[in-house]
């Protein structure tokens, strides 16, 4: 079979179709269009001239943010004001014709990992996926966990300042997302060198990149926002090894590649701040399926709709 893996992401979508041997061909990224119908119209003539040269039996869909994979509703997208209760499953396949599963980006990245990474032969775990937002996804038993409402693993939304704190975008204040995420980061930053004029550049024109690059050029404000995110991120995950004892969190997004000045301080603050009894035999770790990642994930979650229901 070829299944479509598609990740939409607050900035950016990647694509690519997985195959019979587990190979990821004809991978793309493509920006993110701030309205649904704008992607979808992207995306349908993609595949569209993908069908021309390509089989494809079935599209794998992650994107962040709480839906519904059993009727294929997004509620939302957190980082994207356009995407608001969208029946996405019914407008992919009526645009192409082929059959679609949609499911959190988290989520896909959770099944990505037990089919294709470091989950692989473990039965209990979380992937954090650090990128524009802070997801999570959760296998438990060796089966992704989506709760009662079908959105469980949102750890994006642990709370790590319990009064006021800053504003999420899921409405909510203090969450780790609005401190440790890329755009928390980004945010942060400006907002810091606009009270200290720290420099006349152009503050439009920063990105989380540009700020990692500085922090490792030694730049003091850049390192003291990234040491502080580490510190909410690894506040947040300690909460979480001390509800689930996982046997591993996988730290995976675009943030992840970033182990020296944020994964790696962040696991050290979790090893320190949770129990000793459930870090005893704690893995942590940061993916190594690389930029496909998520489109593997995605695909994974198509296959894996596919068992349930056969």
């Amino acid at each position: 079979m070829n299944i479509l893996g598609i990740d939409i992401g607050g900035t950016k979508t990647a694509f690519g179709i997985i195959t019979d041997n587990k190979q990821v061909e004809r991978f793309n990224i493509i920006p993110t269009k701030e309205h649904y119908e704008e992607e979808l119209d992207e995306l349908g003539e993609i595949i569209s001239e993908m069908k021309k040269e390509v089989r494809i039996d079935g599209i794998g869909i992650g994107l962040p943010g709480p839906l519904d994979p059993m009727k294929g509703v997004v509620f939302s997208i957190t980082n994207l004001e356009g995407w608001r209760n969208i029946p996405l499953k019914k407008l992919v396949e009526e645009k192409t014709g082929i059959p679609v599963f949609i499911d959190n980006d988290a989520n896909a990245a959770a099944v990505g990992e037990l089919y294709f990474g470091k989950g692989k032969g473990l039965k209990n775990f979380v992937v954090v996926t650090l990128g524009t937002g802070i997801g999570g996804g959760l296998i438990i038993d060796g089966k992704l966990y989506r709760g009662a409402g079908l959105i469980a693993g949102e750890v994006g939304h642990i709370k790590v300042e319990l009064s006021g704190g800053r504003l999420c975008g899921c409405g909510k204040r203090g969450c780790v997302e609005a401190y440790a995420s890329g755009k928390a980061i980004l945010e942060i930053f400006r907002e810091l060198v606009a009270i200290r004029a720290h420099t006349n550049a152009d503050l439009q024109n920063l990105s989380t990149k540009t700020i990692f690059e500085a922090a490792k050029q030694g730049d003091a404000l850049a390192l003291k926002v990234i040491r502080q995110a580490a510190e909410y991120l690894g506040m947040a995950m300690s909460s979480l090894v001390n509800i689930l004892n996982p046997e591993a969190i996988i730290f995976s997004g675009g943030l992840s590649k970033e182990r020296e000045l944020l994964v790696e301080p962040a696991s050290k603050i979790i090893m320190e701040r949770a129990i000793s009894e459930a870090t005893r035999n704690l893995r942590i770790e940061a993916t190594d399926l690389g930029r496909e990642g998520p489109v593997l994930g995605a695909a994974a979650l198509f296959l894996e709709s596919m068992h349930q229901t056969s």
